[in-house]
């Protein structure tokens, strides 16, 4: 396992305390772009993050191509409990919070509606000028 946090990488075999204090650099965190992160070492592509504080934090995890967050927000204490199950290997994390699918829309495709728009704004643009040239 590799505990990261917005400061950087902490550790490549973190202990309970080691993710504890970096829950609470989190949660003591003035910047609003914060979080930890747990990432498998031997799947790297799989791994458990959190963002917030400082009573409540959002967690989510990914693994096998989908994302999961947990419903609501979740205190210090049961992030630490996620986190340390997480990473001593066992299931234990995932029965203490729901966890609803993350659905994300295909790359580009949320950019897709205000371009179509911005196309036909151009486009009526285009003809007006024309239009006015034209006369």
């Amino acid at each position: 396992m590799r505990l990261e946090t917005h400061n950087g990488i902490l550790s490549d075999s973190p202990t309970d305390e080691q993710i504890w204090d970096a829950l609470a650099s989190v949660n003591d965190a003035d910047n609003e772009m914060v979080y930890a992160i747990l990432t498998r070492s031997d799947k790297p592509a799989a791994y458990i993050v959190a963002s917030g504080g400082p009573k409540a934090y959002s967690v989510e995890y990914h693994e096998q191509d989908k994302d999961y967050a947990a419903e609501g927000d979740v205190p210090y204490e049961l992030v630490a409990f996620l986190f340390t199950s997480y990473n001593r290997g066992d299931d234990a994390w995932r029965a203490k919070v729901r966890w609803q699918e993350v659905t994300l829309p295909p790359a580009g495709a949320r950019w897709a509606a205000p371009a179509l728009v911005l196309v036909l704004v151009l486009l009526v643009v285009v003809a007006v000028l024309l239009y006015k040239m034209a006369q």
